[in-house]
């Protein structure tokens, strides 16, 4: 088994913003994911939990971000090391 780590040690979320479009026909839900959170110590990468989601593409603070979906973790780093305080993904 796969061992998730925990979100809240590397980012604090305290919004989340969600644009949805349903697609009826096919059982099926496509959109787009704003979180604003705070980073509690400097980060190279956040990692998130990611359980059953088709990820197409992630940005960092306006930036666009490198990627890596393993299991049920999305890791997310743009190649700067993001400092203390908000963060939006």
């Amino acid at each position: 088994m796969h061992t998730v780590h925990r979100l809240y040690s590397q980012f604090q979320p305290q919004e989340y913003t969600l644009s949805l479009t349903i697609h009826e026909s096919k059982r099926l839900l496509s959109g787009t994911v704003t979180i604003r959170g705070t980073i509690p110590s400097e980060q190279e990468r956040i990692t998130l939990h990611a359980k059953e989601l088709n990820i197409e593409s992630v940005t960092m603070n306006g930036h666009k971000a490198r990627w890596e979906l393993d299991g049920d973790e999305l890791s997310c780093t743009y190649g700067e090391v993001m400092q203390t305080g908000e963060q939006v993904i």
